[in-house]
């Protein structure tokens, strides 16, 4: 059930109780009537039986025997009001008690369905908080800038280790902040790992004058590393490129080696900061997939 459901589920129930406490309230009133009405017809009995006391002291009294007056209505009806008074008002209450029994049922059951509605919607209201958190932490792991920890360039620079005096140069499009932060994160790896490298150097990307509008570029993403063809170049392109994408970061070799004349080197360059989560955001929604 929806929010809007549960809602109206909740809103209906709050009417039906509503209801029968009212009707609750309309038999305690009834109930005080019916007490009224016993205890009018207790204190008749009780005026009725210290009157007849009194009339047989007074006979006691003159220690005559009289005939036997004629009997009176009246006496007969007022002998019998508190009889009728003490029965009905005792059978009011009987009914007033199973009326008041039935709604008390009708209450605990409608109370128990309320109190598993509202339950259930702060169970509903509880998941929703944490989805919206959830998302929100996806959101915010999408835009998190790469960056590289002191602890992962320390061990990056261990492991690249083997190829120390590696020449290396590295690029970032200018205005990039985020791509320039990253390069510098690099370029402290790799001087861990005692290679060869230059400070990361900025890169202007301007469109060519004179084309007509619509043909799109494509615009590059990541880290691309480029390698001259010798043995050792084209490892320690590898192995960079799978230490970063071991971190989570997306990291591409291009098909076509640089030219051999430009020696023995690697050529980085710090692309635009690829769509989604990235480093160790990447992994973890990696490792919750599997």
């Amino acid at each position: 059930m929806d929010a809007s459901g549960l809602d109206t589920a909740i809103s209906s129930l709050e009417k039906v109780i509503s209801g029968l406490e009212e009707s609750s309230g309309r038999l305690e009133v009834c109930l005080i009537f019916w007490s009224v009405l016993v205890a009018i017809g207790v204190a008749i009995e009780i005026i009725e039986v210290l009157a007849q006391h009194v009339g047989e002291h007074k006979a006691w009294r003159r220690a005559t025997i009289r005939s036997p007056e004629r009997p009176r209505g009246w006496m007969l009806v007022l002998k019998l009001c508190p009889v009728v008074f003490v029965t009905v008002g005792i059978t009011g209450e009987l009914f007033n008690n199973v009326q008041s029994m039935s709604i008390n049922m009708k209450l605990r059951g409608k109370n128990t369905m309320l109190v598993g509605l509202i339950h259930r919607k702060a169970s509903n209201a509880e998941e929703a908080a944490a989805t919206a958190h959830k998302e929100a932490a996806l959101t915010e792991q999408s835009l998190a800038p790469r960056r590289l920890s002191r602890k992962q360039q320390l061990d990056s620079g261990s492991r690249l280790r083997r190829f120390s005096r590696q020449l290396a140069s590295q690029s970032y499009i200018v205005a990039d902040a985020e791509g320039q932060a990253f390069a510098w994160d690099i370029n402290e790896a790799l001087r861990y790992a005692r290679w060869d490298v230059f400070d990361p150097a900025g890169i202007l990307m301007m469109a060519k004058s004179g084309q007509r509008s619509g043909r799109r570029s494509v615009i590059r993403t990541g880290v691309l590393v480029e390698s001259t063809g010798d043995d050792h170049s084209r490892a320690a392109c590898d192995a960079f490129i799978a230490e970063l994408r071991n971190l989570g970061f997306d990291a591409n070799r291009p098909p076509t080696p640089l030219d051999p004349n430009e020696g023995h080197r690697l050529v980085i360059h710090v692309e635009s900061r690829p769509v989604g989560p990235q480093g160790e955001a990447k992994i973890a929604l990696a490792r919750s997939h599997n």
